[in-house]
């Protein structure tokens, strides 16, 4: 079975090689907060050296560029294109001057109800209610989607070498607080906004804790934003409204979702969205559909390949970037582009 895996990853490896192909790479946020369970954080100082690599090595070009391309049915070769998830602050603080001085480009993908926002984003906020609270009871009980579930929790530190801090989200020991945050987080993934709130104003009850906004964890205010998309290395697109599941939802909310996505941030930038990302990556033909009829030119899963002929300009796959070395992050991409 091993040598069979082996040969089939060996010939897709080879069917890329053998075709025009282009690349997405995708970001989360360029920032060194101390817990990162979704490894959703590239340093400052990574960052500058993966644009390093790409100016060395490869066509950096904008999303649209890219997809504009590949509606012609000429697809560009060894060509890179940059985005970002969310709209976290570090994108306009840390990442756009970066950009900037490396003269490339990069999409920025918003969610707008976050825009001015008075909390974070919910997975941000059950980190810092279950991670760093020193009052977890020894059992949790809390209502989701209307059922009453309840986990003991260990409550003593993680063991073993690695800092718990850079545990990712499905390491935790079982009873561990990094098992308790992931086994919330799936609880609540496919939730609408309303009821994922309700969970967390129950959680803060529950181990007396306030509602925040840490700066390390905020988005862009509509300024930042305003001020994000005067620049030249930056095209701003569409995340949603509130970052839902898509496809855990009626198509009537996913229209909302997408469609009042695209008409806010084309109020406050008084110019043409064109470019969607589903959140998660999650979509079906619904919400492709719903995209595909709102005026978009292109839109971006997660889905990990790259961008050829025959690709899907509204289902463009993108590959997530780690917290990589200059020098590992070349190799990927060498491994990945030939």
């Amino acid at each position: 079975m091993e040598a069979v895996r082996r040969a089939k990853a060996a010939s897709r490896r080879i069917a890329r090689l053998l075709r025009k192909q282009s690349l997405i790479l995708m970001y989360h946020r360029v920032a060194t907060s101390a817990l990162d369970p979704w490894s959703l954080q590239v340093s400052p100082r990574r960052f500058a050296e993966h644009l390093a690599v790409l100016e060395d090595n490869y066509r950096v070009v904008s999303l649209r560029t890219l997809a504009g391309a590949l509606r012609t049915g000429r697809p560009l070769e060894r060509a890179v294109a940059i985005s970002f998830d969310d709209g976290y602050v570090d994108n306009f603080l840390n990442a756009r001057p970066l950009l900037e001085a490396a003269g490339m480009h990069a999409t920025v993908f918003i969610v707008t109800a976050h825009l001015e926002s008075e909390r974070e984003f919910w997975w941000d906020e059950l980190e810092r209610l279950v991670l760093e609270c020193d009052d977890l009871p020894e059992t949790l009980s809390l209502d989701i989607g209307g059922e009453r579930r309840s986990w003991a929790v260990d409550l003593e530190p993680e063991t073993g070498d690695r800092d718990p801090c850079r545990l990712r989200a499905w390491e935790g020991a079982p009873r561990s607080r990094m098992a308790l945050y992931h086994a919330i987080w799936e609880s609540m993934l496919r939730l609408p906004t309303a009821e994922q709130q309700a969970v967390l104003a129950e959680l803060r009850s529950l181990t007396g804790q306030s509602a925040v906004v840490r700066s390390t964890h905020r988005t862009m205010t509509v300024e930042e934003l305003n001020e994000m998309a005067r620049s030249d290395a930056i095209e701003i697109g569409a995340h949603t409204v509130n970052h839902p599941y898509l496809t855990a939802h009626p198509e009537a909310s996913q229209r909302h979702e997408i469609e009042h996505s695209k008409a806010t941030l084309q109020a406050i930038l008084n110019r043409d969205i064109g470019c969607f990302a589903y959140p998660f990556g999650e979509h079906d033909r619904v919400s492709a559909r719903i995209v595909r009829a709102s005026g978009f030119a292109c839109a971006c899963t997660t889905i990990e390949d790259t961008v050829w002929r025959r690709s899907n300009p509204f289902l463009l796959p993108r590959f997530a970037v780690g917290d990589w070395t200059g020098d590992e992050f070349a190799e990927r991409l060498r491994q990945l582009m030939g």
